[in-house]
């Protein structure tokens, strides 16, 4: 796996920073890109002091009973939003310049096991406080109001905002107050009361709602799962609003409907099984995210997955899972697993997984002796010979190891990345490496594991058979659990674990926790808690090899249900995330059609085959893996099954190339300003239409079929275009390309993977060619064109240089107006 090193900075850093402004502990400076290559990272806006409590002495005839602007609050703005925040019971708004109230009273409520349930509304006046801080996502001002015992429970709230980072943090703490113990079934730490979420009512309003829950250090996508992310948008408002779920104790969900035009609902951490809280206990609820002063949903995203990458990881693996790999139903064999994977044969799937139900019995760690035999060391063996054989070309390739994480620049430069923010703790111990390192290491090339035999095994780390009665016990399912969270426990379970291992599997999948309630109750932890732990054992054990949730959601050739995974995947991907699979079932179908293979190719999750595939199918595995060197982003975000994408190269010089804007079937008409293109140079669109190059103005139509266009920055000097037919224009096959401003050299390498491949050079008129190579052959320019052809070989890189000369534009004959295909005056 490659190191990558995110680049194009100048398109997308004033995309992000330009529309965050600096606020009272508030400071995200918008960045003027600069018009060398590496550009310094900017200086911060000034900070203006802390807001202060609003006092009035009415305030205190009742909380909540007041207006606003009658009650103690904290006012804290954004930009044209204000969080008002209740100093009397922690109630908060958003307020809109223009708009009005967007968000009205929300606020807290704990939901015990008898049914009673204790809101904040109902508290008297609280102590209220704020206090600058350092946390997971860098510096801060935490607001807090404490309110006083009611029925036994002791409320703690906090928001917090960051001074580089555009969202808040809510937090909420439950305190036992009483004398004997009390039992907790959730605690919601936002409830939508009052007027709810509004301004998302009319036709250009969309929302999403982005189902996974986070296992290990691992999000598993799945229709079925919780609620994690609400997405607001609306474009005629030009306003959003973003609500999402951290990982925590319990498992969170956003739980919100519609009503009368507005968004009604709570966050609900519920515990399983429900906490018993001690006298004295406390207990948190998952944090919950809240981004408001950011319109764009793509840069709402951005910052979403960010915070998800920057908490602390479970699990770290040294070495990269399998992209793909084949897998079979419960009830099949060993035999059925190896005929699977003969099955992919010429499709280059040479990775197997076992499925759960491979044990004797459970926590045995062996076989039944008759669908999979008692040493696991020889199932290994025989699916690697299969592997083989499905595919005569394929050799064990070197191992690869996972690279500390490396922010891109445009990402270092408004804060985001810096070390140790991003990096889980096993990572920090890797030397960040330079910059011309790190662009070597991230130079696209076929993936390590696109050609390597890695044979996996799903198993749960707490089923274990034997061990003490201390820190074991039998379920009421007759299963034997360990006790993960006590170190004899833990030390019995690592080791069962080691024993597993050595049997030669290269991953591990952990299936969903079916520990009962009894269990669970027994040990004192939430199954969320139980999870986290089993996750730490099996990655103790296995010594830096993939740990990963199996998967639970099972995809077709539905192109949408793949781009609604698409669209929280690849931005976790982008960030290092180590995404759960997601497992296709290939039944059926016969062909892999150009949307649903871009739609793979975006994928951030690993794919897990099941069902025989058709010669079509494979076909479109062969082409769709290695997964193309490029990150997918979603410019939509806040639409179900995000259709308007914009594709990157993970490439070096971020000036000598451009990206792509990939439509899918059904994308709405959008235009480039409103998306945020603009940069301290002109952008442009373009299409490539039977070899040229031409221009699209203005608003972009809506897409009846998959449609790729290129954006390009209109800089003064030679610029790469990968114009092959494909997703991105094929963008991941430039291996590498830089632009040497002494020398007026543009060089890199091409990589050929299609049938025809080709690259073009646009040379502005202030400049001219003195002499270039692509691979042997020479370079030139055509009589009447601005563009130099780079035909790719196809199965290898091909190096190429051109050295440029600049030229008076005044020696230079006037251009003809030249026209495109659909009469659009060509670009170049």
């Amino acid at each position: 796996m490659k190191k990558r090193c995110v680049v194009w900075r100048r398109l997308l850093l004033p995309v992000l920073a330009a529309a965050v402004a600096a606020t009272p502990s508030f400071s995200f400076a918008a960045e003027k890109a600069a018009s060398k290559p590496k550009a310094s990272v900017p200086a911060k806006a000034k900070s203006k002091s802390a807001p202060k409590a609003k006092t009035s002495p009415a305030a205190e005839k009742g909380p909540g009973k007041l207006p606003w602007g009658l009650r103690d609050h904290f006012d804290i703005k954004v930009n044209n939003t204000t969080l008002v925040y209740g100093v009397d019971n922690a109630e908060w708004n958003i307020e809109v310049e223009g708009l009005g109230t967007a968000v009205d009273d929300a606020r807290v409520k704990v939901t015990l096991t008898n049914g009673t349930t204790i809101e904040s509304s109902g508290f008297e006046n609280g102590d209220a406080s704020r206090k600058a801080f350092t946390g997971d996502f860098g510096d801060g001002m935490a607001y807090t109001v404490a309110l006083p015992a009611k029925n036994g429970v002791g409320l703690r709230h906090t928001i917090a905002n960051y001074k580089q980072r555009p969202f808040y943090m809510v937090r909420l703490e439950v305190t036992n107050t009483s004398a004997s113990p009390i039992e907790i079934a959730s605690i919601s730490p936002v409830v939508f009361a009052g007027g709810g979420i509004r301004f998302f009512d009319s036709p250009e309003s969309s929302c999403s709602f982005r189902h996974f829950e986070q296992r290990g250090s691992s999000p598993v996508f799945d229709p079925k799962a919780p609620v994690a992310l609400a997405l607001f948008h609306n474009r005629s408002r030009d306003f959003s609003l973003a609500i999402g779920t951290l990982p925590g104790a319990a498992r969170a969900d956003v739980k919100l409907a519609k009503k009368d035009g507005a968004y009604y609902g709570e966050v609900v951490c519920a515990f399983d099984p429900p906490v018993t809280l001690a006298p004295g206990a406390t207990i948190a609820a998952n944090p919950v995210w809240l981004s408001f002063a950011e319109p764009k949903p793509a840069k709402i995203d951005l910052f979403y997955s960010w915070a998800q990458s920057a908490l602390p990881k479970t699990t770290s693996s040294s070495e990269a899972c399998p992209e793909k790999w084949v897998t079979v139903r419960d009830d099949q064999t060993l035999d059925d697993l190896s005929k699977a994977l003969r099955q992919w044969n010429g499709a280059g799937v040479t990775s197997a997984l076992i499925p759960a139900s491979w044990q004797a019995s459970p926590g045995a760690l062996e076989g039944d002796g008759s669908r999979y035999p008692k040493n696991m060391a020889s199932a290994v063996k025989r699916l690697g010979s299969s592997a083989r054989a499905s595919d005569e070309t394929v050799a064990p390739a070197p191992k690869q190891p996972k690279k500390s994480f490396n922010a891109p620049k445009w990402l270092s430069a408004i804060g985001l990345g810096k070390t140790g923010e991003t990096a889980a703790p096993v990572q920090a111990e890797h030397a960040a490496a330079s910059a011309e390192t790190a662009a070597e290491e991230y130079a696209p090339a076929k993936a390590a594991f696109g050609a390597t035999v890695a044979i996996g095994v799903t198993v749960d780390p707490l089923k274990v058979q034997g061990g003490s009665d201390a820190w074991a016990v039998t379920g009421s399912d007759n299963v034997r659990y360990v006790n993960p969270a006590v170190p004899e426990g833990k030390a019995y379970a690592v080791e069962r674990m080691r024993q597993l291992a050595r049997c030669g599997f290269q991953f591990f999948a952990i299936p969903p926790s079916t520990l009962p309630k009894d269990v669970l109750q027994k040990f004192n932890l939430t199954r969320a808690q139980a999870d986290a732990l089993a996750f730490a054992i099996l990655g103790e054990a296995v010594a830096g090899k993939p740990v990963v949730p199996a998967s639970t959601a099972t995809l077709t050739g539905d192109v949408n249900a793949w781009l609604d995974v698409c669209a929280g995947s690849s931005r976790f991907k982008e960030f290092e995330m180590d995404v759960a699979p997601v497992r296709m079932d290939v039944s059926g179908i016969d062909k892999v059609g150009e949307d649903l293979m871009t739609a793979m190719m975006f994928c951030g999750a690993p794919i897990e085959f099941v069902g025989a595939p058709s010669a079509g199918v494979r076909e479109a595995v062969a082409r769709t893996f290695p997964k193309p060197q490029v990150w997918a982003r979603a410019l939509d975000a806040a639409s179900p099954a995000p259709k308007l994408w914009m594709v990157q190269p993970k490439c070096t010089d971020e000036d000598a190339y451009g990206a792509a804007i990939v439509m899918f079937a059904g994308a709405s008409a959008w235009d480039a300003a409103w998306y945020g293109f603009e940069t301290d140079r002109p952008v442009r669109l373009w299409r490539a239409d039977n070899g040229n190059v031409a221009e699209v103005k203005g608003a972009v139509p809506a897409a009846q079929t998959l449609t790729v266009l290129g954006v390009t920055q209109t800089l003064p000097r030679p610029v790469l275009l990968a114009v092959t037919p494909g997703p991105g224009f094929s963008l991941h096959e430039i291996d590498r390309a830089k632009w040497d401003e002494a020398g007026g050299v543009l060089s890199g390498s091409l990589r050929g993977n299609g049938k025809y491949s080709a690259a073009y050079i646009v040379v502005p008129d202030a400049w001219k060619l003195e002499s270039g190579k692509i691979g042997d052959r020479s370079l030139g320019v055509k009589d009447g064109s601005n563009l130099i052809a780079l035909n790719i070989d196809r199965g290898k890189s091909t190096a190429f240089s051109a050295k440029f000369v600049a030229d008076s534009p005044l020696q230079k004959p006037a251009r003809r107006d030249r026209r495109g295909f659909f009469g659009e005056r060509l670009l170049f």
